[in-house]
């Protein structure tokens, strides 16, 4: 069972969505805030944090940047309510692993956490090696039929009179 910490100091607001990961297999711890989840991630083998950006004391940011320094590997997914582009920069050159803006929703949680853990476990599966074949003909091996009904509606694509589309 994947153990994913979420770390939001509005934590009681969120419990329909920890109840939905609960009920899709997942163990969510909480608290909420930085220095918590500190000690938290240094005690407990966490598969994902979901980590808010917008907390007093830690910041968001500060807490990333110090869980990033001890364990790197650690995917981060940051949330918060802001849109500002600098915000974003700067937790992206944090290497945080996903990015959602409030209000999410449960199934963009869940999308988040399957596509950062499947991610990981592709790492171990062995590549897929695909035998060399020679290139397809298209042109020899389309039917005639085939040819000529491709050919019928390229040509009236080509005398359709589009409608101009002017600026506003």
């Amino acid at each position: 069972m994947p153990k994913i910490l979420w770390v939001d100091d509005e934590i009681e607001m969120l419990k329909g969505h920890l109840l939905f990961l609960e009920g899709k297999g997942y163990s969510v711890a909480t608290c909420n805030n930085g220095a918590d989840a500190l000690d938290l991630v240094q005690e407990t083998g966490f598969d994902a944090v979901f980590l808010d950006e917008n907390m007093p004391g830690l910041s968001g940011l500060e807490t990333l940047e110090k869980m990033k320094d001890l364990l790197p590997e650690l995917p981060v997914v940051m949330i918060t309510k802001s849109e500002e582009e600098q915000i974003m920069e700067m937790a992206i050159g944090s290497k945080i692993a996903d990015y959602l803006i409030k209000p999410v929703n449960p199934n963009q949680v869940l999308l988040s956490l399957k596509k950062i853990l499947d991610g990981r476990q592709l790492v171990w599966v062995k590549p897929l090696t695909i035998p060399e074949s020679p290139p397809i003909d298209l042109y020899n091996t389309c039917p005639v039929d085939g040819l000529s009904q491709l050919h019928a509606i390229c040509g009236a694509l080509l005398r359709f009179h589009w409608p101009e589309v002017v600026p506003s």
